[in-house]
Parts: structure tokens; C-alpha cells; sequence
């Protein structure tokens, strides 16, 4: 038998609406999310090019 690992889990994401008083505290401010997933999660990745890429004009601003 091999050599035990670990498991790392992440999210892709964090604002989804059904997480509310469920996974985040009831009363925790949305603006709070990413920070309270960050303290929850090894990694949460912030895909913005998932759906379609981004237009220059997004990374000018």
C-alpha cells in the first residue's frame, strides 16, 4: 500500500445566494464572503474567464 496524502479541497466561487445561513453565518454581511471562505478553505479560486474571456477594456479599468 502507498504512502497516505492529503486531500486539499477548494471552492470556485463564493458568492452563491443558497450558502446564506447555510455555509455562511445568517447574519454575516455578503461584502464578508470571500474573506470568511478564505478562513474556511485551503483555496478558493476566482474564475472570471470560466464563461467567456475577458474584454481588454475590463483590464484597462
Amino acid at each position: 500500500m502507498g504512502a497516505a496524502g492529503s486531500i486539499r479541497i477548494g471552492i470556485s466561487g463564493w458568492t452563491y445566494k443558497p450558502w446564506r445561513g447555510v455555509f455562511y453565518p445568517p447574519a454575516l454581511p455578503q461584502k464578508r464572503e470571500l474573506a470568511f471562505a478564505a478562513g474556511s478553505f485551503p483555496s478558493v479560486e476566482i474564475n472570471g474567464a470560466f464563461y467567456s474571456l475577458p474584454r481588454l477594456e475590463s483590464f484597462r479599468r
